[in-house]
């Protein structure tokens, strides 16, 4: 469960929050997700339910969603289940 490998190269992670603005960081590394994700969480003060559709996801090139990080900072595949 603890993988520190993302497959998701020249993919990236969008936040997207209410009263936030919408960013999209490249990104492969399980550490490197959680922490973008943290600072942005912090930084903004936003609450699970601020959260808009799409906030967390790993989008790969083609556009589709590999990956999902939830509020708490835990990293899901696309089939749900835990990976970090």
């Amino acid at each position: 469960m603890e993988s520190e490998a993302i497959t998701i190269r020249g993919g990236y992670l969008k936040l997207a929050a209410v009263d936030c603005p919408t960013l999209h960081f490249p990104v492969n590394d399980a550490k490197q997700i959680v922490k973008i994700w943290e600072l942005y969480r912090d930084k903004y003060g936003i609450g699970a339910s601020d959260m808009k559709d799409g906030c967390g996801d790993l989008i790969a090139t083609d556009g589709s969603v590999v990956a999902r990080i939830s509020y708490n900072g835990r990293i899901w595949d696309a089939s749900g289940r835990r990976i970090y």
